[in-house]
């Protein structure tokens, strides 16, 4: 069968747009990355304590748009990316 180019672009979209859907239906949660030297672990909540303890020094935040000066500031940037996940 012979179709138009618009008709096979308008075919390429619609498997795409198939393929994004089944990967946005994925289930994705946040995993360690382990490394030789060092390992990330997802944010939680109970990181709060000791992230405010590592950021109580001003210069950390030099280049942030916000400074944590406080625990309540730091629990609601925690929250706020938890949030955006």
């Amino acid at each position: 069968m012979v179709c138009s180019k618009e008709e096979a672009d308008a075919d390429l979209l619609s498997e795409k747009t198939s393929e994004t859907e089944e990967i946005i239906d994925m289930d994705i949660s946040p995993v360690p990355f382990v490394g030789k030297r060092a390992t990330l672990i997802p944010l939680e909540e109970g990181h709060i304590d000791a992230l405010y303890e590592a950021g109580r020094f001003p210069e950390i935040w030099s280049w942030w748009p916000v400074r944590i000066s406080t625990r309540e500031e730091m629990k609601q940037l925690v929250l706020t990316f938890l949030q955006d996940q």
